[in-house]
């Protein structure tokens, strides 16, 4: 890991690279995947620190191109550095930042319940963060989206990102708020017509299991979430409910039914999410055959569902807030100003 220092009042403290990164093309043994993934940690002016991820990715055709490209110009002994500037055009960079210095939610299957909350993110942090981690974009690469769902719950910093998202749309990045449901922040948002996407975390179908992964979430019934969501502006742009699987904790066809109920009438996709396991905290990812087989009924059932994928970070840490709590001592004591 490799210790940067910034002007900007975030610093990266160590970066930590997936061994799935992009081929720099400068040697013949060099491959070019279909995804990039660096994890940074980052302090701030207070001694406090915050995770951010930078992810790039492309399709197969994509990478099938380049690596021809590649080939070409190494028979004819020359660095392949076109294709390395092709690859730069074509590669979608996003950052998923924190808002947040720790997380109240508590959710049981996330590492970021084992990082008491401290205190919101100021939006000059937020600006700061975001430019920290565009800095490490490539020559001739540019930050297509902004992710809010690293550590944190955005919605209980809606003053701060709601700022920090008029500033990414004037420059024409795009932007995804990523959040449990707090309802009195959906109006918000949604009142201030700023064009994002939305991810909501449902992760359970019942407000009874929900209650037991999620507890923060008590607070905002499914139902009344659902009836947020029927009301989403065309400011929203898309609506993603996001359902990771457990294994025998929210993968059976009831389940599936329930989840599937709750999904009717709404303009949304069921994202499945295949659980990266994190020590310590007693849950593992569903089987293959279980998530199809899941999927295979909501679809059933009239949903729109996609299944993705978060291995890409599996070698970096992959849950919010693994590397921050692994690297920096437990502190949990409340910040003066932290507010939920």
């Amino acid at each position: 890991m490799t210790l940067l220092r910034y002007d900007a009042p975030v610093r990266p403290l160590f970066i930590r690279r997936s061994s799935r990164t992009l081929g720099s093309f400068d040697t013949p043994e060099s491959k070019v995947t279909q995804g990039s993934v660096e994890k940074f940690l980052l302090e701030l002016p207070d001694g406090n620190a915050i995770e951010a991820v930078l992810l790039g990715h492309f399709g197969p055709r994509v990478a099938l191109l380049l690596e021809a490209d590649a080939a070409i110009e190494r028979r004819l002994g020359r660095a392949p550095l076109r294709a390395w500037a092709r690859l730069q055009r074509k590669i979608s960079w996003e950052t998923c930042v924190s808002t947040q210095v720790g997380c109240a939610l508590d959710c049981r299957f996330c590492a970021s319940s084992t990082v008491p909350f401290l205190r919101n993110l100021t939006s000059d942090e937020l600006e700061s963060e975001i430019a920290a981690i565009e800095s490490r974009i490539p020559a001739g690469g540019r930050l297509r989206k902004v992710l809010f769902a690293g550590i944190g719950e955005p919605l209980l910093n809606y003053p701060a990102i709601a700022s920090v998202i008029r500033a990414l749309l004037s420059r024409g990045i795009a932007a995804k708020v990523n959040t449990v449901g707090v309802i009195p922040s959906l109006e918000s948002l949604f009142a201030d017509g700023l064009e994002v996407e939305l991810a909501v975390s449902i992760h359970a179908p019942n407000d009874e299991l929900r209650a037991e992964l999620m507890p923060a979430g008590k607070g905002y019934k499914l139902a009344e979430i659902k009836g947020m969501l029927s009301r989403a502006p065309a400011s929203i742009r898309f609506i993603e409910l996001k359902y990771l699987l457990l294994d025998g904790v929210n993968d059976s066809p009831d389940h599936a039914t329930e989840l599937a109920e709750f999904a009717r009438g709404l303009e949304a996709t069921v994202c499945l999410q295949i659980y990266n396991r994190i020590e310590g905290l007693g849950y593992e990812g569903s089987p293959a055959e279980r998530v199809r087989a899941f999927a295979s009924q909501l679809r059933g059932a009239g949903a729109r569902v996609d299944i993705l994928n978060s291995n890409l970070g599996g070698t970096v840490d992959g849950g919010c807030g693994q590397l921050r709590a692994r690297i920096l001592p437990r502190n949990s004591a409340p910040h003066p100003e932290a507010t939920a």
